[in-house]
């Protein structure tokens, strides 16, 4: 008993430490969305949108331009926001595409830079975001792997 009088005060802190650190643990809604929610359109391709498909959208379009790249010849008619990836979620580019009233889509010369920020944004809480590309084969590797010959075991 003299041993936890004069503890007290340290016992306190570590048993209120060991309960944030056991609710921490036990909380499904630490992270804010399922990753597989967010792998499925990319693998299944619908997060992507051709220039035929554009005109199936519904509402005011706002092509947002990531990182220098040059606007793809998509016709008139779609309002044009250029970007810099780094600086996505800045707040008025934030406000610009919450306020934007349909679809936005992504367009960059690197897939992948327009792929992260998809991610970004859709994880922020985005929705009816689409990533645009010119060619409706979203399969741009289709090289066959061949291992090296000297990381072949003989």
């Amino acid at each position: 008993m003299e041993i936890i009088k004069k503890y007290i005060y340290i016992i306190l802190i570590i048993a209120f430490v060991l309960i944030l650190v056991i609710i921490r643990n036990t909380d499904t809604g630490h992270f804010r969305y399922d990753a597989k929610k967010w792998a499925r359109p990319s693998y299944s391709g619908s997060n992507l949108i051709t220039t035929d498909k554009l005109s199936a959208l519904h509402g005011k379009l706002l092509m947002v331009i990531l990182s220098n790249s040059r606007k793809p010849e998509i016709g008139a008619g779609i309002k044009v926001l250029s970007v810099p990836p780094d600086s996505i979620l800045a707040n008025r580019y934030n406000k610009a595409i919450r306020s934007n009233s349909g679809p936005v889509i992504l367009y960059s010369e690197n897939y992948s830079v327009s792929s992260k920020v998809w991610m970004v944004l859709s994880q922020a809480g985005f929705r009816n975001i689409f990533i645009y590309t010119d060619s409706s084969d979203n399969e741009i590797l289709k090289k066959e792997f061949r291992s090296d010959s000297l990381t072949r075991p003989e």
